[in-house]
Parts: structure tokens; C-alpha cells; sequence
């Protein structure tokens, strides 16, 4: 019973925001339209322009989480992509005397196990 009664309440509550602001809207275009400044039609393009747009931002508001973490992770990428590395890649390296290998085409893969 309560639980139906606090329901109804939330749902009217709703209404009354949602249809409150369209009496706002239409009495203040109505005082534009009175004073020349916009015609009805701009009138009701603004509303349904706001309608429209109130109602992507509802549909948007449930990613808004992912969006935070997709920044703070990109954040983090690019911290990793300009930091300065350890490793001095143009000091002379050591080059290896002699390399001996073998390349199977066919074989299978082995590897060695016991180090």
C-alpha cells in the first residue's frame, strides 16, 4: 500500500515538473508573442528544440559514467605515450659477435624448457 502510494506520488511529481514547465514555456512565449518579438511558430520551434534536447540528455545520462572513465583512462594513455623513457636510445649498444639459428618451415614450435 505504501509502497504504491509513494509511486504515485514520484510519477505525480514528475508530471507536474514536466507539465509545469511547459505552462512556463507557453506563458513566456505567449508574453513574446504579445510584444512582437517572436511569432507562434518560433514559439513552439524553442519548445520542441528544448523538448528534443531534454530528452538526449536523459537518454545520455546513463553513460555519463563511461565517458569519466574513458577520459581519466585516455588521461593515463597519454601520460604513458610522452613520458621520457629510462633507456638512452642513442648510446652505442653492444653488437653480437656471431649469430647462429636455423629457420623450419613446417615444423612445429619448440621450445627449450629447462633453463
Amino acid at each position: 500500500m505504501l509502497q504504491s502510494l509513494m509511486t504515485g506520488v514520484a510519477l505525480g511529481m514528475v508530471q507536474l515538473v514536466m507539465m509545469g514547465g511547459y505552462a512556463l514555456a507557453m506563458w513566456y512565449g505567449s508574453t513574446q508573442v504579445a510584444a512582437g518579438n517572436y511569432t507562434g511558430g518560433q514559439v513552439l520551434q524553442v519548445m520542441f528544440a528544448a523538448l528534443m534536447g531534454g530528452m538526449a540528455l536523459a537518454q545520455a545520462a546513463p553513460s555519463i559514467p563511461y565517458f569519466v572513465a574513458g577520459t581519466a583512462a585516455g588521461g593515463k594513455i597519454f601520460k604513458a605515450i610522452h613520458r621520457q623513457p629510462v633507456i638512452d636510445h642513442d648510446a652505442p649498444g653492444d653488437t653480437l659477435p656471431t649469430v647462429k639459428g636455423e629457420l623450419v618451415r613446417g615444423g612445429e614450435a619448440q621450445a627449450n624448457t629447462k633453463m
